[in-house]
């Protein structure tokens, strides 16, 4: 009976496996003597063949820990990370920023995150970065600007051009950015994703309805949509997300596209 599951830093995968001959059967009295409130098991799961060699992190260089945002292993990728961040601290920005030019782009991730931590990380590296020939560097990037929010206009072009990334998870976590510019360029931009989206791909759908739907919670920007005349497909984008936008004008666009439809 496994509860939980955690990939090690070996490379082996770890089982919790609380092992109770009941399981919430209530037919059986709660202090029968097989509830075992006790004991578990751990299970450890691995394969015949190559093993990832496990390193003290605790005591290793700073170039150590750099290299180590190479490896395979996301767990010692991040305990690395988080060892360059707690106890390197500050004095890792400089060299962190310098190798980023030749890093592998697992490398330049985890770099990223770093400088963030550390308030290192630069408008100018980010905009870098946000234009990556990579597509993960790109998507973690956009996750950065999300949360770091800086001179947010100086990136407004970037997350424009980045909708129509030809990776759609860049798509998504550009999509989510134009919340942060509450104007009807936004509205128009997030109704031209929900055309340009492929039906198939239902996370992109949903994450540009919420923009959108959180766009139109901002009463001037509803306002400004009640008062525009859209074509009957933007319409229904648009009354789709206004059952959870509670204001005057959302109720006058839903009356107004259904007194239409009828």
């Amino acid at each position: 009976r496994p509860v939980t599951i955690k990939l090690g830093p070996d490379g082996a995968i770890y089982v919790a496996d609380f092992y109770n001959a009941i399981i919430g059967h209530y037919e059986v009295p709660l202090g029968h003597p097989k509830r075992d409130k006790q004991r578990g098991r751990i299970w450890r799961i691995t394969y015949k063949g190559k093993h990832n060699d496990v390193q003290d992190l605790t005591t290793a260089k700073l170039d150590e820990l750099i290299a180590a945002f190479d490896l395979d292993n996301i767990v010692s990728r991040m305990a690395a990370a988080d060892q360059v961040a707690d106890r390197i601290g500050t004095g890792a920005i400089e060299p962190l920023k310098e190798q980023l030019s030749n890093a592998s782009p697992k490398k330049y991730i985890h770099s990223l995150w770093v400088l963030h931590r550390l308030n290192g990380l630069t408008e100018d590296i980010l905009k870098q970065s946000l234009v990556h020939a990579s597509s993960l560097v790109r998507l973690h990037s956009f996750r950065i600007l999300r949360e770091w929010q800086p001179d947010i206009e100086a990136f407004h072009p970037i997350i424009l051009n980045a909708l129509k990334d030809t990776d759609a998870h860049v798509q998504r976590a550009a999509i989510e950015l134009l919340t942060s510019y509450p104007e009807m360029s936004s509205v128009e931009a997030s109704l031209s994703m929900l055309h340009a989206t492929p039906p198939e791909d239902s996370h992109l759908t949903y994450t540009t309805r919420l923009t959108l739907r959180n766009l139109l919670r901002n009463n001037n920007l509803m306002n400004q949509t009640l008062n525009t005349e859209w074509s009957s497909q933007d319409q229904a984008f648009i009354a789709g997300t206004l059952v959870d936008v509670h204001s005057s004008d959302a109720a006058a666009f839903l009356s107004k596209f259904f007194d239409e439809g009828t």
